[in-house]
């Protein structure tokens, strides 16, 4: 039987005599870990943040059919939360604080969806030549920002 097949399932009731030593014990417990896990160094409100918005921000890509690197996803965010965790995605990342898109090599990396939208026409771009990256751009009714060096909303 599933609980919305019983008699008036919305109707909760409980007995606070019964439930409240056990919510008592509980949450002594967890503020114990929090304790521990504070002391080793973990701050969990930042972390709990982050990971909420990395999946927030891959799965709402998903749906769109895009799939970007949740590494990535972490890097950008914390970053601009300010979040010391960056460095542990390598030593060598070298940040541009007010690019949409950077080159690096052969890689093409985006701060964001529409300076993704806004890459992926800079990558046709170069590849291909400006008048093809300019009718792709016309062709899905999206207004192009090619300046890859200027992101309104980088910090």
């Amino acid at each position: 039987m599933y609980i919305y097949e019983r008699e008036n399932w919305t109707d909760f009731r409980w007995d606070n005599e019964k439930i409240l030593p056990t919510l008592a014990s509980v949450r002594h417990l967890q503020g114990r870990l929090l304790g521990q896990m504070e002391n080793l160094g973990f701050d969990l409100t930042e972390k709990a943040t982050l990971e909420s918005l990395i999946l927030d921000v891959v799965d709402t890509s998903k749906i769109e059919g895009e799939f970007l690197n949740p590494e990535l996803v972490r890097s950008s965010i914390a970053r601009k939360l300010g979040i010391e965790q960056v460095k542990s995605i390598g030593k060598n990342v070298k940040w541009k604080n007010k690019a949409r898109w950077v080159i690096d090599g052969k890689y093409y990396t985006s701060s964001g969806v529409s300076a993704g939208i806004d890459m992926s026409l800079g990558f046709v771009c170069d590849c291909f030549g400006e008048e093809i990256a300019i009718k792709i751009a016309q062709r899905i009714e999206y207004e192009w920002d090619n300046n890859k060096d200027n992101d309104i909303f980088g910090i």
